[in-house]
């Protein structure tokens, strides 16, 4: 897979090991690479960051790993923030969908459900060919033509031995990561916002 476009990644900086750090999600320069855009960056990993923390996931930015990862997390402005991740082993994929109780534009509230499920080999073998077919690892992290204020923020993060990239969109509609943010939606039970 051409990975050229995936940020490197120190997976054991200091963060990894405290939780409620702002980099324990999303490393330096992830969500908004360059320095212009530093304090928006620090607000949107401040804000992913804590609705992740309370659905008590993991950091897909941390640690060694040789296990491919995906984790799609929609936030609504006025809606329960939603995640579903995908983690393919040797002997399959198990699928974990979490939602909060609050709004994600103002308080997340607290884990209200948490679904496992082991995905059938056909859902496996979409979700994989779907990635590639979007392009997944060579997107660009944000749209620049595509913003705005209230909406839904769908994140897709990725993780493969040493590469790690996540693409942050604003509302998607049509194109190619909607169709997959759709796929990770659909499979995990998830109604989109």
């Amino acid at each position: 897979m051409p990975l050229e476009a995936v940020a490197k990644v120190q997976f054991d900086r200091s963060a990894c090991v405290d939780r409620k750090s702002l980099e324990h999600f999303f490393p330096p320069g992830a969500l908004f690479p360059g320095e212009r855009a530093a304090e928006l960056h620090e607000f949107l990993r401040s804000w992913y960051s804590r609705i992740l923390s309370r659905m008590e996931g993991p950091s897909l930015s941390c640690g060694s790993s040789d296990i491919e990862t995906y984790r799609f997390l929609m936030i609504p402005t006025w809606g329960q923030p939603t995640a579903v991740r995908v983690v393919f082993r040797a002997d399959g994929a198990v699928l974990t969908a979490d939602r909060l109780s609050g709004q994600g534009g103002y308080d997340p509230g607290r884990l209200e459900t948490s679904v496992r499920r082991v995905l059938f080999r056909t859902e496996r073998e979409l979700l994989r060919r779907e990635v590639m077919r979007a392009g997944f690892w060579r997107m660009l992290v944000r749209d620049p033509d595509h913003f705005g204020v209230d909406g839904t923020q769908w994140i897709l993060e990725g993780r493969f031995a040493d590469r790690y990239h996540v693409v942050d969109r604003w509302s998607p509609r049509t194109g190619q990561f909607h169709e997959l943010g759709a796929l990770f939606a659909r499979l995990g039970g998830v109604p989109l916002r």
